[in-house]
């Protein structure tokens, strides 16, 4: 999903929120970036969130990503809840 509202109250409380993250600063129809997660981050209430399904420019700015809550989903990767 691009963002929309609803999705604080999806996240509030969880200890996980897993979310699309096609792009990192683009804005595309339907899917999420970086930049529209980034702005929001503060209202989310999830513990942690990760971000998943990312595209080429995503994955090339991984290691801007620097908040502690925010992982970024990879293969193999084991999440404890």
């Amino acid at each position: 999903t691009e963002w929309v509202e609803a999705l604080l109250a999806f996240a509030a409380g969880a200890d996980l929120f897993i979310a699309e993250c096609c792009n990192y600063d683009r804005d595309t129809p339907y899917h999420m970036s970086w930049r529209a997660i980034e702005a929001n981050l503060h209202r989310l209430t999830a513990r942690r969130v990760m971000l998943t399904h990312m595209g080429a420019a995503m994955l090339a700015s991984r290691r801007t990503i620097l908040d502690p809550r925010v992982l970024l989903a990879d293969d193999g990767l084991a999440v404890d809840i």
